[in-house]
């Protein structure tokens, strides 16, 4: 779990709110359906009609603009998350260790020592330091064949700790509700689609 766990969580609340509110206007729909079948007598079976006319009305205007709603509540979810995870990975001068720049500068560090120097590190102004000279250093032609697989190991794991990790799990919750708000039969299976990854975000 992430301290953006919160924004998983956000998530899931908006995506059951709009699971709400379709399954809610079906109800009503199917049982004045169901109360129409049921109806006997012209006098019963006019109110019903009513009934059935009235919900089907409720439905459409439900119906009309309620995925994109949903659409729209993601897409602004998704920018604060952007927003956060931006904020808390800034860089900060104050967080700079001189003594490891010097040893980033001296070009003397193997994947090893990189490696070491990321687990160590204590900020993201540094990790992204770290993560910029071994870039530089998987991508220099000197570098053996062996060392660069292990350096772009590194350098995507730490990528994946600065937040870039986060919001491709954010993006694949927001894939099952886009498919949930396209197709609403796959609401009834959105917690077991989803229901770890938000627990884990």
């Amino acid at each position: 779990m992430t301290k953006f766990n919160t924004y998983a969580r956000r998530l899931d609340n908006t995506a059951k709110e709009f699971f709400k509110e379709y399954t809610e206007a079906h109800a009503k729909l199917d049982g004045a359906k169901m109360a129409r079948r049921l109806a006997q007598g012209a006098v019963e079976q006019t109110r019903r009609d009513a009934d059935l006319l009235e919900a089907q009305e409720a439905f459409d205007a439900t119906m009309l603009n309620w995925a994109d709603r949903g659409e729209r509540a993601l897409q602004d979810l998704r920018g604060e998350l952007a927003d956060a995870i931006a904020t808390a990975f800034a860089v900060n001068p104050a967080d700079v260790d001189q003594n490891v720049v010097t040893l980033l500068n001296s070009g003397i560090c193997t994947s090893a020592d990189f490696e070491r120097l990321l687990k160590d590190a204590g900020s993201s102004t540094m990790q992204r330091l770290i993560l910029s000279h071994i870039e530089k250093t998987a991508t220099s032609p000197d570098t053996d064949p062996a060392e660069r697989r292990d350096l772009n190991a590194l350098l995507h794991d730490g990528r994946g700790s600065m937040g870039g990790a986060v919001l491709e799990n954010f993006d694949a919750l927001g894939d099952v509700l886009h498919r949930c708000l396209r197709n609403p039969g796959m609401i009834p299976h959105w917690d077991d689609l989803t229901a770890d990854a938000v627990e884990n975000f």
